[in-house]
């Protein structure tokens, strides 16, 4: 059958690999990634009004993943994300965890996490956000519309990518959220899998061991600490996103 075809559209530079060694001919295959709509990430507002408008604190630095907490019933690296923030929390006392997108009925898995290593946590609605108290850690915003999602992203500070070493994440996964972090211009911390390295790059992202929450903590506070490191990578990854518009 696949001999018959005239040609293969496929997501990453790992399904490529493996068609070609199942014999597919080259020329019948196309790497076509994930991208964004980058006039989504057009806006004259500030990153502070972006978060009163959200009602997200004004006084931190804010560490933001947006994305739901759970696919297919698997983890996304959500998990170690806040074990990774706790050594943040305890290095740079001035950071808030931001986690956007739910849905509500997995958060309270999430929230009892932050419980057991004594991260005070609240959740908003994505639809009528109320202001996040200043002494709250990690803030969990439930469900939001698509067309909100740029807005989270842009007031973020650092913007993260968590996933975690699986087969479907290292090797079937064009991550949107990539594409999307690199339009709004935030610095990036991704973890190390093949999908990831067929975009970012140390030039465009901190890049850090999967699974690893001491390493992803090492990441983020680098970002955080040297702000004109973090200001090159994320203006890399904004030019470099450009080829990769819907």
């Amino acid at each position: 059958m696949a001999a018959s075809l005239n040609g293969f559209v496929v997501l990453t530079s790992s399904m490529k690999k493996m068609l070609l060694e199942k014999g597919i001919a080259e020329e019948k295959i196309l790497v076509s990634p994930d991208a964004v709509d980058l006039a989504s990430f057009l806006t004259n507002k500030s990153k502070e009004l972006l978060r009163r408008e959200l009602g997200l604190p004004l006084d931190v630095k804010l560490v933001t993943y947006v994305g739901q907490l759970e696919a297919l019933g698997k983890e996304r690296g959500v998990g170690g994300l806040i074990s990774a923030f706790k050594i943040v929390e305890s290095a740079y006392p001035n950071a808030a965890l931001c986690l956007v997108g739910g849905p509500k009925n997995k958060i309270l898995k999430y929230q009892a996490e932050a419980d057991k290593i004594g991260l005070t946590h609240s959740i908003i609605s994505g639809s009528t956000p109320s202001r996040v108290e200043g002494l709250t850690k990690v803030i969990f915003v439930d469900y939001i519309e698509p067309r909100a999602v740029p807005v989270y992203e842009l007031a973020a500070d650092v913007l993260v990518i968590p996933f975690p070493w699986n087969e479907r994440y290292a090797y079937f996964v064009s991550p949107l959220k990539m594409f999307e972090y690199m339009a709004a211009g935030v610095p990036i911390v991704a973890t190390d899998l093949p999908a990831i390295r067929d975009i970012l790059d140390e030039k465009t992202a901190v890049i850090v061991k999967p699974g690893d929450p001491a390493d992803m903590a090492r990441g983020i506070l680098k970002l955080l600490r040297d702000e004109e490191a973090a200001a090159f990578l994320a203006e890399n990854a904004k030019e470099l996103v450009k080829n990769y518009s819907w």
